[in-house]
């Protein structure tokens, strides 16, 4: 990895690639903005590109989902889009262009991520619906920090 990361996030890309997300530059129970990481990288470097010159991508996203943005959850859908997910606040996302395809609304209540964390899960993909994608949110807890 290119960067220190605490409470990090990976999926597998449909090429084989690991994507590398979010996290904390030190080890805390809630992140904030002078720890947050909020980039993302593949693992192996993409081909073509010199070690030293590769760097972590940073994503808004990471940004405005602090302080439960640890442990985001990540899901490589069947378009080869990610669904990607923190606090209350979720989203699909092209790799490939390093794009924001569609923020989804909040989903209300408390925060669902770590420390707070609830439980995610992609739904079975049904050829009957052309394999298209529910994720299921549920749980979590209203924030209590002093």
């Amino acid at each position: 990895m290119t960067s220190n990361r605490w409470y990090v996030s990976i999926t597998t890309l449909p090429s084989g690639q690991l994507f590398v997300l979010g996290g904390s530059n030190e080890s805390l129970a809630v992140n904030r903005l002078a720890t947050n990481n909020p980039t993302w990288e593949l693992f192996p470097k993409p081909a073509g590109i010199n070690a030293a010159d590769y760097k972590p991508t940073f994503m808004q996203f990471m940004t405005d989902a602090l302080p439960n943005n640890l442990y985001p959850n990540v899901y490589s859908l069947p378009d080869g889009n990610l669904y990607i997910f923190a606090n209350q606040k979720s989203m699909i996302f092209n790799v490939e262009r390093n794009e924001v395809i569609k923020r989804l609304p909040d989903i209300p209540g408390g925060p669902r991520s770590y420390p707070l964390t609830g439980s995610h899960v992609l739904l079975p993909l049904d050829p009957a619906k052309n394999y298209a994608h529910e994720i299921l949110v549920c749980g979590g807890s209203e924030a209590q920090l002093q």
